[in-house]
């Protein structure tokens, strides 16, 4: 009995010890699998990893050679918002304010981080500085109900509309500035701009996002260096005459250079010329914020022919403003460029001082309209 009792146990025993050995080799065999499936997975992912580091390269590749192409002269391209935000450090250096926007410097970096250095030096070096100007697209929607009421008395003026106008417009006149190409034109280098479904999902997140590019010219507004005795006084004549032609240049090919629909800039001013180191004088702010609808429901145009009014008071001119029917023309840009002239030869700017005038100044045969002695003599050759 003892001997059979032996025999079970020994029985038993064994078959334990084989379920433990299955146990075991089947623990055995999953941990291979996971293994095996967690090697696989890193594989995926180094190979997602790869592909992406690829694609991120080939894309900054393609920004570096497409900004390449930008500032030796190329067509201005769409930019995401996050990288002109970075360009301008989170908009953190303000250069200019108006009622329409705040325009920002920038640098034009576009190397991924670990060689930002190295690209910023480059940018630096390249002159690769930008002016970034963001919208204020409330104080735009209001201009353009505001411009709309003017123009049709029966139109409601919504505002949350007119939001998608002013995103409308403001494509529309990307597509016209980008055509523009005059040395004493500020170029566009590009464009930062929700799409139209954007807009309409969100009014006030998207169109914050809404932004233009411009090169940088250094020496900042006419206006700011007529203002300082010492920029000033670096304005010889020679200086303020060719500033004034490059002026004249720049005006007479947005007038004439298409000659079915000429362009007009409604708001010349010392403040909307901006000069380079080497004085080169560029026209700024073509107006994107100036131009109202050319027909109902046209949207904002830079070929308007409304009776809606927009410029500086002081360079407007008067018989343009007194005639609700007299439309926007060469003749009305001129009175303005003809102000630009007087503060450039006179140093005076207008409506610095309540006192003059200097289309007054003009009628009146003003003894204070004598040349801008900082500008040392006048060259009688």
């Amino acid at each position: 009995q003892l001997a059979v009792i032996d025999a079970e146990l020994m029985k038993a025993e064994a078959a334990e010890l084989s379920a433990a050995l299955a146990e075991s080799l089947k623990m055995e065999q999953l941990r291979a699998t996971l293994e095996l499936e967690r090697v696989k997975e890193s594989k995926v992912r180094e190979v997602q990893n790869a592909a992406a580091v690829a694609k991120a390269a080939a894309e900054q590749k393609r920004l570096q050679s497409t900004m390449d192409s930008v500032f030796s002269g190329g067509a201005p391209v769409a930019l995401k918002y996050e990288l002109v935000r970075s360009w301008t450090n989170g908009f953190n250096q303000e250069l200019d304010r108006g009622a329409f926007g705040i325009v920002y410097k920038g640098l034009a970096v576009v190397a991924a981080s670990v060689e930002i250095g190295v690209d910023r030096e480059r940018a630096v070096n390249d002159g690769r500085y930008v002016a970034v100007k963001v919208f204020n697209t409330d104080a735009l929607a209001d201009s353009f109900v505001a411009a709309t009421a003017v123009t049709d008395s029966t139109e409601s003026g919504n505002k949350n509309n007119s939001k998608l106008s002013v995103f409308q417009s403001v494509a529309r006149e990307i597509n016209i500035l980008s055509s523009f190409n005059h040395p004493n034109i500020i170029r566009l280098v590009g464009y930062s701009l929700p799409t139209s479904d954007q807009c309409l999902a969100d009014h006030v997140g998207s169109m914050k996002k809404t932004c233009l590019v411009y090169e940088y010219a250094a020496r900042g507004g006419l206006h700011k260096v007529l203002g300082d005795d010492t920029q000033a006084s670096e304005l010889m004549w020679f200086e303020r005459t060719k500033i004034a032609l490059g002026i004249a240049k720049g005006l007479s090919y947005m007038h004439n250079r298409d000659s079915d629909r000429p362009a007009y800039h409604r708001d010349i001013k010392a403040a909307n010329i901006a000069l380079t180191p080497d004085l080169v004088p560029k026209i700024i702010d073509c107006g994107l914020a100036k131009y109202v609808p050319e027909t109902k429901g046209a949207g904002m145009s830079i070929h308007t022919m409304t009776g809606a009014r927009f410029g500086t008071i002081g360079y407007m001119c008067e018989k343009y403003c007194k005639r609700a029917d007299m439309a926007f023309d060469g003749k009305c840009e001129v009175f303005s460029f003809g102000i630009v002239l007087l503060e450039l030869f006179t140093g005076h700017l207008q409506g610095s001082n309540r006192d003059y005038n200097l289309e007054d100044m003009v009628d009146d045969d003003d003894e204070l309209l004598v040349p801008d002695a900082r500008a040392g003599p006048w060259p009688v050759e």
